[in-house]
């Protein structure tokens, strides 16, 4: 995409870049790394900056709590999460957080079809898909010289100050140690966001399909200024 995008005659390719929004920032990110057609920014909304283990262990507590589960129920789900990520990484006692993941594990949780049986994989994920993956790849490590991803210069990242499935407290700290001292680069907050960056009152996926169907006032004028500002310097500074 980003070569055909590049060889347009109305396109400048030294300032091509990609938005992603949640497992779209993972696609974005990982392009950037690994490409030799490398964009020269990125746009990421509600990009994860920790692993997948310790977003999914925030997400469905913080989902769960919004949505008045129980505190023990929340504990438990907590506990079979944990035991799930370690049958995952190490390929050891799968079968066994298989067979407890269909139980039912509390009075306000109903009991899951038998279909769903068929659905869970009989062996864990394979070592390109374990829990310490593409998420990682968000968060920027340095990279030898002349490698893919080598010259991208600038990305910014939006995160929701209501969003429950990527909180921003817990992303936002270890985003803006990574893009310290990256000229151009910025982490902004959009408080009132969820994660489909809609003006929201609590956060919670039941809300998604009622809310007005628009952004946050501001969002896509943020955008096109940061990106249009690129294209003017870009030793941007903010």
């Amino acid at each position: 995409m980003l070569r055909w995008l590049s060889a347009r005659p109305e396109a400048d390719p030294a300032r091509t870049g990609l938005l992603g929004h949640s497992e779209g920032t993972i696609a974005a990110g990982l392009t950037a790394l690994g490409s030799e057609d490398r964009p020269d920014f990125l746009v990421l909304l509600a990009a994860p900056g920790v692993t997948g283990e310790a977003l999914l262990l925030a997400q469905a507590e913080r989902l769960s709590r919004a949505a008045g589960v129980p505190d023990e129920a929340i504990a438990a789900n907590a506990a079979l999460q944990r035991k799930l990520f370690a049958a995952a990484r190490s390929g050891e006692g799968w079968d066994a957080v298989r067979r407890r993941s269909w139980r039912r594990s509390s009075p306000r949780s109903p009991p899951l079809p038998p279909t769903t049986v068929t659905r869970w994989p009989p062996r864990p994920p394979t070592p390109r898909w374990r829990w310490r993956g593409p998420l990682d790849a968000l968060v920027p490590r340095p990279r030898p010289r002349g490698r893919p991803g080598e010259g991208l210069r600038a990305g910014v990242r939006g995160l929701g100050g209501r969003d429950l499935q990527v909180p921003a407290d817990q992303s936002r700290p270890p985003l803006e140690k990574a893009l310290a001292g990256k000229p151009g680069s910025t982490v902004r907050i959009f408080p009132e966001a969820n994660h489909l960056f809609q003006s929201a009152k609590t956060g919670g996926i039941e809300e998604y399909g009622v809310l007005p169907k628009a952004f946050v006032p501001g969002l896509p004028d943020q955008i096109a200024t940061w990106i249009l500002a690129r294209g003017l310097d870009t030793k941007l500074s903010e």
